[in-house]
């Protein structure tokens, strides 16, 4: 069972409600308990950084021991490869979050508004 939220100023949710679940669909969802191994629970906030990161930046602070266990980890989960110089998402990952399109700019000239 989902609820909507609202996100402010415009924008919405929909999230778990966790009151209405048993014991074990809260461990399943939250990631705490998980009986099937093959399937991997909600990413981490460390890991959520890693993959702003690699998506942003190529990478991450190789002096940071969290988010190397973090990049690890994500290799391990196959969303991310490890390269020398720059980590890559897979393939996988990139589909899931790619950005949408820009709109095309006009091509009518002859509506536009003049500037002088």
């Amino acid at each position: 069972m989902l609820v909507l939220r609202h996100v402010p100023p415009e924008a919405y949710t929909a999230t778990p409600r966790l009151d209405v679940l048993s014991p074990h669909q809260v461990d399943a969802l939250t990631g705490r308990k998980n009986p099937r191994p093959d399937i991997r629970g909600p990413i981490q906030p460390a890991e959520a950084e890693v993959l702003l990161r690699v998506w942003v930046a190529g990478g991450i602070d190789p002096h940071d021991a969290a988010q190397r266990q973090a990049l690890e980890d994500l290799a391990v989960a196959e969303m991310v490869t490890c390269g020398d110089i720059v980590d890559r998402f897979h393939d996988n990952v990139l589909y899931s979050l790619r950005m949408l399109s820009e709109p095309w700019p006009p091509t009518d000239t002859d509506s536009a508004i003049p500037l002088s």
